[in-house]
């Protein structure tokens, strides 16, 4: 048998590539690549050198099954070995804030090497944060992991990719993320946190709504938009705070990001105000997807964004988006009933570029309630370049005879010819028991596939209540 050491070079990274890719989205099985991929890099020096980079090009941390100190221990290769910083590109990091649940014994801070506790003190100073030095030696009394992950972000400066849960945003977090952000443009300000991050999810642990102590506000990740190279931006359970709306009107336009997913699941609702602020902001979108929560509205002087006004503020965007997600959330009630206040969109035939749509029929047609209805039908609002279209089963879908028969026409018609899929979600039965013949028989003629989606298999608004409990397929 030939010595594997022999390999050409190519075969052995696409062995490294193999072991890497199998059941990524399943923590157990990964860790288990890793360390397969480990070992085969003690089999000689050119193999380390090769699987070095894909060791350590992602990192994952869950506060709920690795210990203190696994962290301190990344913590203090990373400060000091600079080569090994630069390899990592993914941070999945999740639930490393205080739990009494979940509350380690208290490590005694004599047990920390010198020469690691001063490596870690010299990396706050590089980072400018030596305001911090004291938390984090008093962190380590207390295993509070906060300020070390907040020193983590600093130190790696070729991250690009951020996966965090975390219930959260302590105040060590956000001052690094605002650090983020001063002298912009500076050569102190390419040495400072995220400054290469293009892609950022965020999310609080569990499937529920959150609860008042864990959810993400909207003004402490507020940095996050204005990052110099951030391109994609997920956000759940975000909760909509005053602090955001108080921001300077001149940074409308100005962050980079082209991809965006906002889901909405808290109180109060996701006002106007602060949809213009978040929406407004950059200065081209590709991709935009929308959750609100108006689940059991409680009685409030303030109206969610209607969909009249979220128009508006899409139609900047009318160029190049491509992909539109949009869900308004009423399984409160039963049947869902929408705030006749929510109105509809304008239309949609001048989004030259739109191939995807996701929405609710009543967005787009009104209806809500006592609500007004469009002057306009689906084949005039549609965009010609529409490749597909789902829509969400509620309470439009239930009662709105008209809409197979304006689907039916939209297949038929030429300017649709880009059309290849249409699915609507079944909601309780509702879209099973829509009158279909027409459109059965239109969609067979022109070649458009039909389905039906089962109740919450969907990803609405970019949110889905049966997701799988890990870091992976956020895009």
């Amino acid at each position: 048998m030939p010595d594997p050491a022999g390999l050409p070079l190519e075969l052995f990274d696409k062995i490294l590539d193999n072991i890497l890719t199998r059941s990524p989205a399943v923590y157990s099985c990964r860790h288990h690549n890793i360390k397969q991929l480990y070992a085969f890099s003690l089999f000689n020096r050119t193999w380390h050198e090769r699987s070095t980079p894909k060791l350590y090009s992602r990192w994952t941390y869950h506060g709920r099954i690795h210990s203190f100190l696994r962290l301190w221990k990344f913590l203090c290769t990373i400060v000091s070995n600079t080569r090994i910083a630069r390899l990592v590109r993914t941070l999945d990091i999740r639930e490393w804030d205080p739990d009494p649940l979940y509350a380690e014994k208290v490590c005694c801070y004599d047990g920390f090497p010198a020469e690691d506790v001063k490596l870690v003190c010299n990396a706050l100073h590089l980072a400018d944060i030596s305001a911090m030095e004291h938390t984090v030696l008093q962190a380590l009394h207390q295993n509070d992991r906060r300020p070390l992950v907040a020193l983590l972000m600093t130190c790696l400066p070729q991250l690009t990719k951020l996966n965090v849960v975390v219930q959260d945003i302590d105040k060590c977090f956000t001052q690094v993320l605002n650090l983020a952000l001063r002298n912009e443009g500076s050569d102190q300000s390419k040495r400072r946190a995220f400054q290469n991050l293009r892609e950022a999810s965020f999310r609080t642990p569990g499937q529920y709504e959150p609860t008042y102590l864990n959810r993400l506000f909207a003004e402490d990740l507020w940095p996050i938009y204005r990052l110099p190279n951030i391109r994609k931006l997920s956000i759940s359970d975000l909760v909509s705070d005053e602090g955001v709306a108080d921001h300077p009107n001149d940074v409308a336009r100005t962050s980079p990001i082209t991809h965006l997913k906002l889901a909405h699941r808290g109180r109060p609702c996701f006002t106007l105000a602060t949809a213009q602020t978040l929406l407004t902001l950059p200065r081209t979108l590709v991709y935009l997807s929308l959750y609100f929560n108006e689940k059991d509205l409680i009685p409030s002087t303030t109206n969610p964004v209607s969909n009249a006004e979220l128009w508006k503020m899409l139609v900047f965007y009318q160029n190049s988006i491509e992909f539109l997600d949009i869900y308004r959330d009423t399984r409160g009630f039963n049947p869902p009933v929408h705030k006749s206040t929510n109105s509809h969109m304008g239309l949609l035939h001048g989004f030259k570029h739109l191939k995807t749509l996701y929405i609710q029929p009543e967005v787009l047609l009104g209806g809500f309630s006592s609500g007004e209805k469009a002057s306009f039908c689906l084949g005039d609002t549609f965009p010609q370049a529409l490749e597909s279209l789902i829509f969400y089963g509620d309470e439009y879908l239930a009662n709105n005879r008209e809409l197979e028969r304006q689907l039916a026409e939209v297949v038929y018609d030429s300017q649709f010819s880009h059309l290849e899929s249409i699915i609507l979600e079944d909601f309780d039965g509702i879209a099973a028991d829509l009158p279909r013949l027409a459109l059965e028989q239109a969609c067979k003629v022109m070649d458009v596939r039909l389905g039906i989606a089962k109740r919450d298999m969907l990803d609405k608004g970019g949110f889905c209540p049966l997701y799988i409990d890990d870091f992976y397929g956020i895009w």
